[in-house]
């Protein structure tokens, strides 16, 4: 997503990239970035509901309920 990034700052449109957690070290790239949940850790919150941030697998996402449609679902702090 960086040579993404610069290539369209590069052609001349505003950029400004939201991300959240760990994927702030796109600020390094010299990338404006805003935290959009801050104080929010995906990681955790995604182990703590024991689901995995990365797949093995491309399977479909299992379909969405009332509860699980809203982000936490059952899995709130």
């Amino acid at each position: 997503m960086v040579p993404l990034t610069w290539a369209l700052r590069a052609a001349g449109h505003d950029v400004l990239v939201a991300t959240s957690s760990d994927a702030l070290v796109v600020a390094d790239a010299g990338l404006p970035v805003v935290d959009a949940l801050p104080g929010l850790d995906i990681r955790e919150r995604s182990s703590r509901c024991g689901r995995s941030t990365r797949s093995s697998s491309r399977s479909s996402p299992p379909a969405a309920s009332p509860t699980s449609a809203r982000w936490g679902g059952s899995c709130r702090p």
